[in-house]
């Protein structure tokens, strides 16, 4: 089943987005930014696609975190991680999906 973004949350200020299940019957509100990195993969955001722009810092595959803590390996700030899914979020309002398990078939 395919799942939507929406992310007009007018009627919950403060949250993220709502997903919708592809007969817009269903949807479910992600409040929380911790949610980001991983509502944006399912996406196809990538979180190797953030890196730092110091250029004396390697790139890095960011192998050792999921986003919501920072990466052991060059030290990049989750709110780093956290702020770029949230932008991916944004600007893929209406994107669409195979849904991983967000709404379940009944």
């Amino acid at each position: 089943m395919k799942i939507y973004i929406e992310t007009d949350t007018s009627n919950a200020p403060g949250s993220l987005c709502y997903l919708v299940d592809g007969t817009g019957d269903r949807s479910t509100l992600i409040q929380s930014q911790d949610d980001a990195c991983g509502v944006a993969e399912t996406f196809g955001w990538n979180i190797r696609d953030v890196q730092s722009d110091d250029e004396q810092v390697p790139s890095c595959g960011h192998c050792q975190t999921d986003g919501t803590v920072d990466c052991p390996d060059c030290g990049m700030d989750s709110a780093a991680f956290i702020s770029a899914a949230c932008d991916y979020i944004n600007c893929n309002d209406g994107a669409s999906a195979e849904d991983p398990g967000y709404f379940s078939e009944e």
